[in-house]
């Protein structure tokens, strides 16, 4: 996501989570750029560096960065590194953004968003990605549900109607006691836990806007493979969470970081829109 605030990320007790390892050595990592909200163009959309709560992680030498390598097949891969605090916090959301985002006036990277839900055909992620990490992390899809489609280039979060997230990874300890589950149910080839409650956000003019936070969460992570994410929006609107006349703005996808230091690389990412 393009904004995350402590009350509008969830962070869940996972029973299959395990520490991440990443696989293999390819080549030396090029920096791309540490600074906050730098955005990198690449095949499968922009890469942006969100730091959005890096303030919370107080004094420091705390650094997050984009990187590229090229493998041992000779393409390029993107991801970033990253240095946190060891006490828990949601500090960034380092991710893949592809559409427009109700909280942002970048110009739109992609004419299939946004696109109203009752005529989507298809939204389907296919992806492989490596996660080094020493301490608490999640991979997660994020999707911002809107009222009436986003203008571009004029950030409206008045507009949202929900935020709706997936879980295919996360650390151990990652837990909000406070969030309840709705309901566990299988979909999509997985078993997913349900979660959703209001959320809240107060807007530098001192306004506050709210929206429905949503959670699917993958009982057996999926660090590589296809995940069918029109089903799980069908069936937030099955169950009222949304209407099918909302808007699906854009796609965000990326590790929300809550503790320590690792790096992700993309090694493959293809979103289908229809």
């Amino acid at each position: 996501m393009s904004l995350i605030t402590g009350l509008t990320s969830t962070l869940l007790a996972l029973p299959w989570a395990s520490p991440v390892h990443a696989q293999g050595n390819p080549g030396a990592a090029q920096v791309l750029g540490c600074g906050n909200n730098e955005l990198v163009a690449t095949p499968y959309g922009h890469v942006l560096n969100n730091m959005w709560n890096k303030q919370a992680a107080g004094r420091g030498n705390w650094r997050q960065c984009l990187q590229v390598r090229t493998n041992a097949q000779g393409n390029k891969e993107w991801g970033w590194t990253w240095n946190w605090p060891r006490k828990d916090n949601l500090y960034a959301y380092p991710q893949v953004m592809i559409g427009v985002s109700p909280w942002r006036a970048e110009a739109n990277n992609d004419p299939r968003f946004p696109i109203r839900i009752d005529r989507l055909k298809r939204l389907v992620i296919e992806h492989d990605v490596s996660i080094t990490s020493d301490g608490k992390q999640n991979l997660a899809t994020d999707l911002w549900i809107t009222r009436q489609a986003p203008v571009v280039g004029k950030p409206d979060p008045a507009n949202i109607r929900a935020e709706l997230m997936i879980w295919t990874h996360a650390s151990p300890g990652l837990v909000d006691a406070a969030t309840k589950p709705l309901a566990t149910f299988e979909l999509a080839g997985q078993t997913w836990t349900l979660y959703s409650r209001p959320a809240t956000h107060k807007l530098d003019n001192g306004s506050e806007v709210g929206w429905t936070y949503i959670a699917y969460v993958a009982k057996k992570e999926m660090l590589k493979g296809k995940l069918d994410v029109r089903a799980l929006v069908l069936d937030a609107v099955a169950r009222g969470l949304i209407s099918a006349q909302d808007h699906v703005a854009g796609f965000e996808w990326g590790n929300e970081l809550v503790s320590g230091s690792g790096s992700t690389w993309v090694k493959q990412f293809a979103l289908t829109v229809e």
